[in-house]
């Protein structure tokens, strides 16, 4: 097996692309949901 050397900061910034991706995605989802169900709920209470 051969081995298969990064530099380190090309590792550190394919990881840390990868993950602020993934983080964009989540809140993304998370206001999708969260905004509607908030707005919902304060109409709801009137």
């Amino acid at each position: 097996m051969g081995k298969y050397n990064l530099p380190a900061f090309e590792l550190v910034a394919t990881t840390f692309g990868h993950s602020a991706v993934l983080l964009l995605v989540s809140l993304g989802a998370a206001v999708a949901l969260g905004v509607p169900l908030s707005i919902e709920k304060t109409h709801s209470r009137c």
